[in-house]
């Protein structure tokens, strides 16, 4: 069946695959929000600590001051996550290495409604996020949000009981497995607004805020209309270790290429690439996603042409064929974030961060000079 869901059909879904195409052996999913949803927010909020010389000073003499404030603001955001009448529909706590070489704790949030999520937002007032930060420290933060519409997102999902990312708003997983899976830009034409834009990119990301005065550092982005934002996972919760063994050994290396690569000058038009770990109550990783922000869809899709995206469909494949990763499940989201009248479909907000940080790096460097570049080691 169409990955499309019914209601968002202006056409029949024949007419988008490739001719000669035939139905893939392992069955997927994917996930339709309820129709009475009109629009959804994805949110993340990050804390990175900027690895400048004092900070290192301060670590290698045992001083764990930088630390307490970090692990303090995480509890504040997970009181404001979890406590109350206003909540988002799921909320996450990861952590990644930037390209920078920092640390960084990113929650990620989903909102099934724009009103509940700024109704959230006022209750704790609009900068909540960042009010605790000293900017004397050598601490960043930031908050990377984004407007969806049903008919701006796909997703796929292995197993009908895999519940990530969208799936964790009110909706249903398709009643069959979809059709459109298996040729070069399927994902694409996955895609409900697919089916009458072709979604490139608009404009540039563009900065409407910035105060580079004293220590603070604070610059605001709009992204540009259709830029694009996949976040590809794997779930390996119920993963025995010889299964875990077998990922470690079998996929990752080729998987750390394709991240690599992503963020390579290959790759212009990637503007941000974050391999996220989440682990479970003990520590234990348990989940990792790739997250990448891309000028547009049609980006993200010439690198899935690349040699070593092919390598690593192929390794996943012959690793999953040969039985070595039971439990592992696989699932993804891409979001084209459809231009908004009268306001931005995304934003992007950078307080004390490096220069490499999200959008910063890409477009604000580009065209403004370096942010800050005494911030990244």
């Amino acid at each position: 069946m169409s990955a499309i869901p019914p209601h968002l059909q202006t056409c029949g879904h024949s007419s988008t695959l490739p001719r000669g195409h035939a139905q893939q052996p392992a069955p997927a999913y994917c996930y339709w929000l309820d129709e009475g949803i009109e629009e959804f927010v994805f949110v993340q909020f990050g804390i990175q600590q900027r690895l400048d010389d004092a900070v290192k000073g301060k670590v290698e003499a045992g001083d764990d001051e930088i630390e307490q404030k970090i692990t303090n603001w995480i509890a504040m955001m997970k009181e404001s996550l979890k406590a109350g009448k206003i909540l988002p529909d799921h909320w996450e706590l990861g952590r990644f290495v930037d390209v920078a070489g920092c640390q960084n704790q990113l929650f990620t949030a989903y909102w099934s409604g724009v009103a509940a999520f700024e109704s959230w937002k006022k209750k704790h007032g609009d900068n909540f996020w960042n009010e605790t930060i000293n900017p004397k420290d050598p601490i960043g933060v930031y908050e990377e949000l984004f407007f969806v519409r049903p008919v701006d997102f796909e997703t796929v999902y292995m197993r009908t009981d895999l519940i990530e990312g969208v799936a964790n708003m009110p909706g249903a997983f398709s009643p069959s497995h979809i059709i459109q899976r298996g040729y070069v830009g399927a994902f694409r034409t996955r895609i409900p607004r697919a089916q009458d834009e072709d979604l490139k990119a608009i404009n540039f990301p563009e900065v409407f805020e910035r105060e580079l005065e004293g220590n603070s550092k604070r610059v605001v982005i709009r992204g540009n209309g259709n830029l694009g934002v996949i976040s590809s996972g794997q779930n390996f919760i119920e993963a025995g270790n010889e299964a875990r063994m077998a990922y470690e050994e079998s996929v990752m290396p080729t998987l750390q290429e394709c991240e690599e690569d992503k963020q390579s000058d290959n790759m212009p038009d990637c503007y941000v690439n974050r391999f996220v770990t989440y682990d479970d109550e003990n520590g234990v990783p348990v989940r990792t996603v790739s997250r990448s922000y891309w000028k547009d869809v049609h980006g993200l899709g010439e690198w899935t042409k690349t040699p070593i995206h092919a390598q690593l469909k192929s390794v996943f494949g012959t690793v999953f064929k040969a039985g070595h990763l039971p439990g592992f499940r696989l699932w993804h989201e891409v979001f084209a974030i459809g231009p908004k009248v009268g306001q931005a479909a995304s934003r992007f907000e950078y307080i004390g961060c490096h220069d490499r940080t999200g959008l910063l790096d890409p477009y604000y460097k580009e065209r403004f000079g370096p942010y800050d570049t005494d911030l990244a080691s």
